[in-house]
């Protein structure tokens, strides 16, 4: 896992469409992560900035895969929807006791969209497809 990955950014459409050669997904309001999981856990930003950090509860990503990168969005969700102050709150907070206190009190969810690589043989020259079927079967 030496290789950096960034994020794919949503993209603007001219108009509205629906084709089956797509794959369409919810737009979540939260903090795009590539998600770095083996014996340790790394989740870069798409600038690469470190966000275990603010998000410790996410240290559960690690008994939930090994030797993966994992491309997925961290959300803070209240009554069924995403809350983008409170995710963004978290994620500018900088001292141990107020990330322990926002943790218990808006806790964090990472949303997988994409599997970019396993056992340290990237997948990303696959099609999305692909690696959906291996992600859902890891």
């Amino acid at each position: 896992m030496k290789q950096h990955y960034k994020p794919m950014l949503a993209q603007l459409a001219k108009t509205p469409f629906d084709s089956k050669d797509w794959i369409f997904e919810i737009k979540w309001d939260g903090i795009r992560g590539i998600s770095y999981i083996n014996d340790k856990l790394s989740i870069r930003s798409r600038n690469q900035k470190e966000l275990r950090h603010n998000f410790p509860e996410l240290d559960e990503l690690r008994k939930l895969a090994k030797n993966v990168v994992i491309d997925g969005e961290i959300v803070v969700m209240k009554d069924g929807v995403a809350d983008f102050e409170a995710i963004l709150e978290r994620s500018l907070s900088t001292t141990v006791h107020n990330v322990d206190y926002l943790r218990k009190k808006t806790p964090a969810t990472y949303i997988v969209f994409d599997i970019l690589e396993k056992e340290n043989m990237p997948l990303t020259s696959l099609p999305l497809t692909e690696r959906k079927r291996i992600l859902a079967e890891s």
